[in-house]
């Protein structure tokens, strides 16, 4: 978007090498558009928070609980049962009305807004790790302010904008030409988050219109896969072994994408016949087990399909390929805050948990979350270890 907007006029190189361009002031409605663009991402990650995974802790409470800080208080904190929550609903309602509240004149809603978002961004700096997400986020709040905000708050190094006010006329062509391209792209960023309704089954599992609709740190999958090619004459097997043919981080990001694992099915029946293990491009089957969020592990993607047959984006794919998502629960269902055993124990003393047996505990809570995510850890981990020996056992055959 920023290379069709005159953000080089001013403060750049291109205006030092071109004089010409120089301006220190522009269209007002640049800045509502890039504002616009702020917003409808602020928004549509809350929007993309309203989920059932998302509503009962997870997978926030097993990525934040047992984290040590340098700060003993932080530690504690985040290790309560109220924290993921916290996080949880405080997030999704951030996302939801912040963009908005920055639009607000000055005043009350806007310091009270623009106070979450220094707290939001620099929570998920010290919590999460995640780069240099939070300071690009920092800085993007910036095009709330006033556009010479820099200008009045560094008057020795920045000279005063000369502010150039026209009275308003009829459209141009030109003007016409630029307000449908306008809305032709705002109708765009609008629609196109949303187009994983179009598809069947649950976007953070089948990943069906995933990319560009702002679903941000929402889940966690976790995968065991095996890969073997058949030659489609003899019926002859050979087991691939996925950690060998990829490098680095490729192999925890491409086992959750079905659409990769598509792809990466169909290079390795290309790289088989160069390499001389079959005279022909080899049929290519994948055995794909999964746990969404911490849920229980189940089949993802069906081994009787050859995956040499399927195109990785046109979607959905087809039928029999992915396994749908298994209904939620009622062990994880518990979860959900309108589920639980409502005596405000929780309330009472968060840190009761230091004092208590788990027994103790869990009875005087009605509902433990951190019982529920150390007994889930224990199932996955076991389920996890069966399926490895599983595959073991396979590349043994």
């Amino acid at each position: 978007m920023l290379i069709f907007l005159p953000c080089n006029a001013d403060l750049s190189v291109d205006s030092l090498l071109f004089p010409k361009i120089r301006s220190t002031t522009m269209p007002r409605w640049i800045l509502w558009v890039i504002r616009f663009e702020q917003t409808l991402v602020y928004f549509y990650a809350g929007v993309a928070k309203c989920n059932v995974d998302w509503l009962r802790g997870e997978p926030l409470r097993h990525w934040v609980y047992g984290k040590n800080f340098d700060n003993p208080l932080l530690t504690e904190l985040i290790s309560t049962e109220w924290a993921p929550y916290f996080l949880s609903y405080g997030g999704l309602m951030f996302d939801l009305f912040v963009g908005f509240g920055l639009l607000f004149p000055r005043g009350v809603i806007f310091y009270i807004s623009l106070a979450s978002c220094i707290f939001f961004h620099a929570s998920n700096k010290i919590v999460f790790s995640i780069g240099i997400f939070p300071y690009v986020m920092f800085a993007s709040t910036t095009l709330y302010f006033e556009p010479d905000w820099i200008r009045r708050w560094l008057p020795m190094v920045f000279s005063p904008p000369k502010k150039n006010k026209k009275k308003a006329t009829s459209l141009t062509l030109t003007d016409k030409l630029v307000l449908t391209i306008m809305i032709l792209f705002a109708a765009h960023q609008i629609l196109a988050p949303l187009r994983h309704h179009t598809y069947p089954g649950d976007v953070a599992w089948n990943e069906y219109g995933h990319k560009y609709s702002w679903r941000m740190k929402l889940r966690d999958k976790r995968c065991e896969t095996m890969i073997w090619a058949v030659d489609r004459n003899t019926n002859e097997k050979m087991i691939i072994d996925m950690e060998a043919e990829l490098y680095g981080k490729q192999s925890r990001k491409i086992k959750p994408r079905p659409e990769l694992m598509i792809q990466f099915g169909q290079h390795m029946s290309q790289v088989l016949k160069k390499r001389g293990n079959f005279d022909h491009e080899p049929a290519i089957s994948i055995e794909q087990w999964c746990s969404l969020n911490y849920r229980d592990w189940q089949l993802m993607i069906n081994p009787e399909i050859d995956v040499t047959t399927i195109d990785a984006y046109d979607w959905p794919h087809p039928e029999g390929y992915l396994v749908p998502l298994q209904p939620l629960k009622e062990e994880f269902s518990r979860g959900l805050p309108w589920n639980w055993e409502w005596n405000f124990n929780w309330l009472k003393d968060p840190f009761k948990r230091a004092t208590m047996s788990d027994e103790e505990y869990r009875n005087y809570h009605g509902f433990n979350p951190t019982m529920q995510f150390i007994e889930g850890q224990r199932k996955l981990r076991d389920h996890h270890d069966k399926l490895r020996s599983f595959k073991q056992n396979r590349m043994r055959k």
